[in-house]
Parts: C-alpha cells; sequence; structure tokens
C-alpha cells in the first residue's frame, strides 16, 4: 500500500476492496474486478440496485477521497468505476428492470453525472471536451448517431477511439435491439453539472 495512502478511512476501504476480490495486491485490482464485471453483465445479472461483489467494490471505491490516494491507486479506482457507470447506464436504459420512464430518465442522469466526475479525476492532463468518453453517452442518447463515427475518428488516442466503439458496438449490440423499452434517444439530457466540464459541443 502506498504511502500516499495515509487516510484510516481509505485504508480500511483498500483492505475491504482486495478483501472482495480474494486479492493482496491492487496491481492486480481493474483485472480481476473486470473478470467478474464481464461474468455478471454477460449472465444477465446486472442489476445495481442489488447486494452483489460488483456493487460493494464500486460503493467502497466512490466512497474513498481521491485527495488521499496514489496516483496509479485512482487512476485503477476511476477505471473500474467508469466501467460500472457504462454498464448501469446500459441496464438503466435498456434491460427490463420495472423501472419507469422518469425513473430511468432521473437514473441516467446520476450516473452519467457519476461517469463525468471519474474522467474529471482520471484524466486532468486532457480536460479538453472531445477527448471525454462521456461524451459519446451524450450522442447517443440525444440520438445524434450519425455524428458519432466522425467524432471517434477525431480522438487522438488509440484507447480513447477504442474505448469509444466497444461503446458504440454494445449499444448497437444490445441498447439498439432490446424490446418492450422506450428508445434510448427519446430519454432526454439536461443539461450537466456546471461545476463540471460540459461534455457537449
Amino acid at each position: 500500500m502506498s504511502d500516499i495512502d495515509t487516510s484510516l478511512d481509505t485504508q480500511e476501504r483498500i483492505k475491504k476492496v482486495l478483501a472482495l476480490l480474494e486479492i493482496n495486491n491492487l496491481m492486480n485490482m481493474v483485472h480481476v474486478y473486470l473478470f467478474h464485471h464481464r461474468e455478471r453483465f454477460l449472465r444477465g445479472r446486472w442489476d445495481p440496485r442489488k447486494d452483489s461483489l460488483v456493487n460493494r467494490v464500486k460503493t467502497e471505491l466512490q466512497e474513498m477521497d481521491p485527495a488521499h490516494l496514489h496516483f496509479d491507486t485512482e487512476d485503477w479506482r476511476c477505471e473500474i468505476l467508469q466501467a460500472w457507470h457504462h454498464t448501469t447506464l446500459f441496464w438503466v436504459l435498456w434491460s427490463e428492470n420495472g423501472l419507469d420512464e422518469q425513473e430511468r430518465t432521473d437514473m441516467a442522469h446520476t450516473h452519467l453525472a457519476e461517469l463525468e466526475l471519474t474522467e474529471w479525476f482520471h484524466a486532468p492532463e486532457r480536460q479538453r471536451e472531445q477527448a471525454r468518453l462521456s461524451r459519446i453517452w451524450r450522442f447517443i442518447m440525444n440520438g445524434d448517431l450519425d455524428q458519432v463515427e466522425d467524432w471517434i475518428g477525431s480522438l487522438a488516442l488509440e484507447e480513447d477511439r477504442l474505448t469509444a466503439r466497444c461503446v458504440l458496438s454494445d449499444y448497437r449490440r444490445y441498447g439498439s435491439r432490446s424490446k418492450g423499452v422506450k428508445p434510448f434517444c427519446e430519454v432526454r439530457l439536461r443539461e450537466p453539472n456546471p461545476v463540471l466540464p460540459l461534455a457537449v459541443a
């Protein structure tokens, strides 16, 4: 554990995450978490409301104070939180989860705001709006699919282009073909929190 991870609360939360994932090294945190994440999603068992390993890990990570984390720990923390919020957005808007239209809209706004917040901490050296991957959600949620490919091609980093294409691919594979759920573009977005950098053109 890094000397920078000095807060007692932070230390306890890190210990809980290590115990939940049954690992003893933070370097393995993302790899092991994503194994459980993918398995739960692909088995159709994703539900942020239920008690599960992925949700418990997310809660511990989200409650950590980034000011008390080593850079690498914060990087890994945000990578996990981004994956969790991406998948939860899919669940909120396209799964047969019993939510009504207003509940879907409210939860979508909440999770998009949380996703943007992890990006704000995750990559301060890349605060240009164009590089923020939450922007792809704004294109999709507003029905602007014709702009997505051009925007992806304009991203400077290959890792960003790959991640954005994965989000778009998952949308086309899972979201756009869901039955019995209102189309994504009907869930119109409110303006993002003005405290955060805007993720719209």
